[in-house]
């Protein structure tokens, strides 16, 4: 294993276990003490990994306690973090019960809008009912109130109605389409689309296109790449010695440009990030990795953000590239070539990533669509070759041709709906628990060198269910 994969890991399992621990000033005091003793060529082996742990481990003491609310509240703060569908991190400034004084505080309060959260950095006042996060989602499931703790949050709050202060940015949007994907594409906004269109996504295991992820970041990135390319060779016809390649630079402001017009989810984050470092490595003649890549944009994800960690974005985005990393290349390999090599290639992406999301799907959602292949091998083209593409042009284009764009988009998202509707079918339930969870991180860690020991520990996952809870 790479030296900065297992830091990075390290990193990870310091931020996930600091809850367990508690949040005393001894993880900091630790660090300091360990790094004064210890040699700095030292940091490339299992130090290294041990300073990586510590440094989990302070960065979540170091956040601050937010404030314990309860009943009718009025505050005053910033939003923060990744929104989770509508509920997001708001750090508090100011608070006051009704009719009470203002009080100054710190520290975070999760925060459900009741509809897609304004982007990170908005400065807001909102008005609600506080009370304690919720400890348990489905039976088996991660306990929310533990996963709060590690963001320091406290109290959870419905707002009843909110507004930013200051100036706000406007919100683009493509025109109104009946579908409501085009918006979903384009800015991660699911709030239009029809529940029948919900559940046949759901159903075949394709909701992740709704989900502002790497997919749609790539598509984006290489499109930006393909129209500079073409007027960097139009440019090279005036300047014969031609111009340095600018396409990975392109790539990667489109990237960050498109991840920051969608709010920045986590698994835009993520993709962004990618790109980033490996046009990095590219332009300094370094052999680029994806496993030490990976791991540094989730170091980088959770320092800014330690909470993420606890959300299913972040285990659903970073478990999809490892299936991704682990088990798509091998598996493409012993898949047919020659004339279906599209199609086994699409087979193998979806079967690596369906196995890297599995242990956070089966913990969180506790249902896995059987047909979900062959329904993202259908799905997958139509999204990269027309959705992706209307949806910008409907969002960035100038009116005439956004409409173009936009009924395009409209008929491409009927069909695509019209051909997953065969292929919704009664979801599978594996309901795993956090023990079957653990178990199948541990058999996906193991592929592809010991398949067979990983078989043996996925049926042994899958075959667990949770204790029940004891109230």
């Amino acid at each position: 294993m790479h030296s900065v994969t297992r830091a990075s890991l390290a990193f990870v399992a310091g931020v996930v276990l600091a809850p367990w621990l508690g949040g005393d000033d001894w993880a900091v005091l630790a660090l300091v003490s360990w790094l004064a003793a210890l040699p700095l060529r030292g940091l490339a082996g299992w130090r290294g990994a041990w300073v990586a742990l510590l440094l989990g481990l302070a960065r979540v003491a170091a956040l601050p306690t937010g404030p314990v609310l309860r009943g009718d509240v009025v505050l005053v703060g910033e939003r923060v973090g990744a929104a989770t569908g509508r509920s997001g991190h708001v750090r508090v400034s100011h608070w006051r019960t009704v009719g009470g004084p203002w009080r100054r505080s710190e520290g975070r309060v999760q925060l459900d809008f009741g509809e897609r959260p304004p982007r990170a950095g908005t400065p807001l006042v909102a008005w609600g009912k506080a009370f304690p996060p919720a400890q348990r989602g489905l039976p088996g499931g991660p306990d929310e109130g533990r996963s709060a703790r590690r963001a320091g949050v406290r109290t959870r709050m419905r707002a009843r109605s909110w507004r930013a202060l200051g100036a706000v940015t406007p919100e683009p949007g493509p025109p109104h389409d009946a579908s409501g994907l085009l918006r979903a594409l384009a800015l991660g906004d699911r709030s239009g689309v029809p529940e029948h269109t919900t559940e046949v996504l759901r159903g075949t295991g394709t909701s992740h296109l709704l989900a502002i992820s790497g997919f749609h970041v790539g598509v984006v990135a290489m499109l930006a790449m393909g129209l500079a390319a073409v007027v960097r060779r139009a440019a090279a016809v005036w300047r014969p010695r031609g111009l340095p390649p600018v396409e990975l630079l392109v790539g990667v402001a489109a990237a960050w440009g498109y991840a920051w017009l969608a709010h920045a989810p986590l698994s835009a984050q993520r993709a962004a990030g990618l790109l980033a470092l490996g046009a990095l490595g590219r332009w300094l003649g370094r052999d680029v990795q994806p496993e030490p890549l990976l791991g540094l944009v989730a170091v980088a994800v959770l320092w800014t953000d330690p909470a993420a960690v606890s959300t299913p974005s972040f285990q659903l985005s970073f478990g999809a590239v490892v299936g991704l990393i682990r088990v798509g290349g091998p598996l493409q390999q012993a898949l047919p070539g020659g004339r279906w090599t599209w199609a086994s290639s699409g087979v193998a992406a979806t079967v690596a990533a369906t196995l890297g999301t599995l242990p956070a799907a089966a913990w969180w959602f506790q249902e896995l669509a059987p047909l979900s292949p062959l329904a993202n091998l259908v799905a997958l083209p139509l999204t990269s070759v027309v959705l992706v593409p209307a949806a910008a042009g409907a969002t960035l284009l100038p009116t005439p041709l956004a409409d173009l764009a936009a009924t395009a988009g409209t008929w491409g998202a009927w069909a695509l709906v019209a051909m997953l509707e065969p292929l919704a079918v009664e979801p599978l339930r594996p309901a795993v628990g956090p023990v079957g969870s653990a178990v199948l991180w541990l058999a996906l860690a193991l592929l592809p060198d010991r398949r067979a020991l990983a078989a043996l520990l996925t049926c042994l996952a899958l075959a667990l269910r949770p204790l029940p809870t004891v109230t």
